[in-house]
């Protein structure tokens, strides 16, 4: 295969001893049967490891070919992709532009909700009622996707509703390809990806000849010396590659380097749904402690065969892991690999980094503030010197000149000179230079950026909402924690009003006890009696996990200094559906509403929501409210102000409004300033249609604006006199 953009040379021997040692005992430890290991890292090589056995008596070597089972779906994704730069189809098109119609299967699905899992629809392998026992029947049966389609069930639910894993997406992915290219979805791979980057160690089983050994396969206390013809025609698109680890790696490699598609492409493979934390064929990964973003896929054949690969962002590394057998958890495996990627690459004379913004990363009240960052020695030598940068926005970079020491692989504590950024939004970022007087042994580990807002004397005036159907995320005036890099987000798979919610996905988060921030604008609610918060939430526990998922909400009535806690729940308490195995996606009826009291405070209030992460399910927030009460603010119908007439108008005009039980309302009118110009109070109306008359002699033409009140603002807008 083909080297793209990186030294031919072997890993450092230090580093590569470490790998090798660190992958044989996690192997033996965990009874696997053999594992291959590529570790591909910029500037120093490409190294692959192998341990324990190809079959009974013969030992695994590198060039042993394995399946990587469900990776193979982004060569499918990818390939989909290359075909739209070509024109040949399109990631929109439905189904039924390329396909036949066939039984539970909506054809007006798009090809991109196949590769996204958005579909709904019945998975053939991993469902109830799927084939997979069949395949056992007659393993030299070759199964079409005809005869494939024939034993799917009714979908889960209607397309981009939810989402649910289904190899059924990547069959009718690869029958797309076919019907779009009047050839094999096969030999399609091999024109796109396969033959341009020389893969010759990669084949499809079953779909065409093996180009080399393999290592054959232990799965239900068996060795399968073969790939049998039932499992691997079935599995096809979905996943019927085999690689080495060495190959996979590298296609990895080539792909986020611009090898294959263009960066516009790749974009689209990589937009991640925060609901779900998957792309096209591909999904985030993340070491939240270690702020290592990246991407990745795992795959499995039963108990048998198991592949990961992950992509590293900031050290745009890549490693690929291969299991013939025997693997029942991939955490003990690849744990103890990863670190050792991030934590014991080659380390450099003189080579410094700012790893985190300890503040400000939130809202603030001061017009001046102290940046305060982490900054560690990645270095051999001690660190006595270093520039440590500092930009606010796009604005010019401020040097602060450290001195001290700090021993390798210390942290210190660094609180920068005073900024003063002005109110609103702002981006911090930090970055080191010159160590010890030198160059910068890496670039990858030096940078830290954070957001953070700037706040005047007054917040946003209550009554005040969001239910987040802009597609901004955070919405404008919100502030995530940058720790971490999975965090809250917005999706419009579900909601509870609108057409989007906020969600936290916990369901492929593994970092256990995680906090994930997200604060709200700062919100005066000075002028308010009997304030509330409210918001709707949903939330369902996984089927038999111990550990749950939490939603605490706390609120700080001196801009940060303190907080106090005004909602804890987590697991049984805090769901709203029942407990299920899959990712959860609530249903119309599965959301709860959450009045709480902020009797007591006055004035400027910050409120964060914080999911504390159980590795379990989704959490979504929608339609977050301080005001009254939802007693008060559903008082009247949805069409509230049924008119105002005329508009414009001369001397007089007519608001006509229905009450649905008896209230106290009120209209405030406002000039063109901004300024309170008059005031109709009706106390206790009756349910029932009423009207409002505003005489305005004597008022100069204009613009002019209403809100309508009835416990809290039920409508408002503009008036035209003439």
């Amino acid at each position: 295969m083909q080297h793209y953009g990186y030294s031919q040379s072997s890993l450092d021997p230090t580093w590569a001893n470490r790998f090798q040692t660190v992958l044989d005992s996690v192997i033996l430890a965990n009874n696997v049967k053999g594992g291959s290991v590529a570790v591909l890292f910029p500037g120093q090589g490409l190294w692959t490891g192998v341990t324990g056995i190809a079959s009974p008596g013969v030992p695994l070597t590198p060039d042993r070919r394995l399946c990587i089972a469900s990776n193979t779906k982004l060569f499918i994704a990818v390939t989909l992709a290359k075909l739209q730069e070509q024109g040949i189809l399109s990631l929109d098109d439905s189904l039924c532009k390329w396909l036949p119609a066939f039984q539970h299967v909506d054809s007006t699905i798009t090809v991109r909700q196949l590769l996204s899992h958005q579909s709904g629809i019945f998975d053939y392998l991993n469902d109830k009622g799927g084939l997979w026992s069949a395949l056992w029947t007659d393993t030299t049966q070759f199964w079409t996707p005809e005869e494939i389609l024939a034993t799917i069930g009714p979908p889960h639910f209607p397309k981009v509703q939810g989402w649910r894993y289904s190899n059924t997406n990547y069959l009718l992915a690869g029958m797309v390809i076919e019907a779009a290219t009047d050839t094999t979805w096969v030999s399609t791979l091999h024109d796109i990806i396969f033959d341009p980057l020389d893969m010759d160690s990669t084949f499809v089983a079953v779909f065409e000849p093996q180009n080399g050994p393999i290592a054959p396969m232990y799965m239900y206390n068996k060795w399968h010396y073969n790939p049998e013809t039932s499992f691997y025609s079935a599995f096809g698109p979905a996943g019927a590659i085999f690689s080495t680890a060495q190959e996979t790696a590298q296609w990895y490699y080539a792909l986020f380097n611009g090898e294959i598609i263009s960066d516009s492409s790749l974009l689209e493979v990589l937009r991640i749904e925060t609901s779900s934390l998957y792309g096209l064929g591909i999904g985030a990964d993340n070491d939240s402690a270690l702020s290592h973003p990246g991407y990745g896929h795992t795959g499995t054949v039963g108990n048998g065969y198991v592949s990961v690969i992950n992509y590293d962002q900031k050290m745009q590394s890549v490693i690929c892991l291969l299991t013939n057998g025997g693997l029942t958890s991939l955490q003990p495996i690849m744990e103890p690999l990863i670190k050792v990627l991030y934590n014991e690459y080659p380390k450099m004379q003189n080579d410094a980094g700012v790893t985190r913004i300890i503040s400000p990363w939130d809202n603030i009240c001061n017009a001046a503030t102290a940046p305060v960052v982490l900054l560690k020695n990645f270095g051999s030598d001690p660190l006595t010197t270093v520039n440590i940068h500092y930009m606010i926005d796009e604005g010019s970079s401020s040097v602060f000149p450290w001195t001290g020491i700090l021993s390798p692989d210390s942290t210190l504590t660094i609180v920068l000179p005073s900024i003063t950024p002005g109110e609103g939004c702002h981006l911090l970022t930090c970055y080191t230079s010159g160590p010890n007087g030198g160059t910068e042994g890496y670039y990858f580990n030096d940078t830290a950026v954070s957001n953070f807002i700037v706040n005047g004397s007054a917040g946003v005036t209550a009554p005040w909402s969001e239910d987040f159907e802009d597609p901004e995320f955070p919405p404008l005036g919100w502030i995530e924690d940058p720790i971490a890099t999975i965090q809250w987000g917005r999706t419009s798979l579900v909601s509870y009003t609108g057409q989007s919610t906020a969600v936290k996905c916990n369901y492929w988060d593994d970092n256990i006890g995680t906090k994930y921030n997200l604060d709200m604008p700062m919100i005066d609610i000075g002028n308010m009696s009997n304030p509330v918060l409210e918001f709707m939430y949903a939330y369902a526990i996984h089927t038999g996990y111990s550990v749950h998922d939490s939603l605490r909400i706390i609120i700080s009535p001196d801009c940060g200094a303190t907080w106090q806690t005004l909602f804890y729940k987590g697991g049984t308490s805090l769901a709203t559906a029942p407990a299920s195995s899959n990712a959860f996606f609530p249903k119309s009826n599965q959301w709860s509403r959450e009045t709480i009291s902020l009797e007591g405070y006055a004035g400027n209030i910050l409120i964060r929501f914080q999911s504390i992460c159980g590795y379990e399910s989704n959490l979504f927030i929608d339609d977050v409210h301080i005001g009254w009460a939802t007693s008060s603010r559903e008082l009247l119908s949805d069409t509230s102000i049924i008119c105002v007439y005329p508009n414009p108008f001369d001397a007089k005009t007519t608001f006509e409004y229905n009450l649905v039980i008896p209230v106290s309302v009120s209209l405030k009118i406002y000039n063109n300033l901004g300024q309170q110009i008059g005031v109709i109070t009706n106390e206790s109306q009756s349910a029932g249609k009423h009207q409002v008359k505003w005489d305005t002699d004597g008022l100069p033409a204009g613009v002019y604006y209403y809100r309508f009140l009835a416990g809290t603002e039920i409508g408002k807008g503009k008036m035209i006199k003439y």
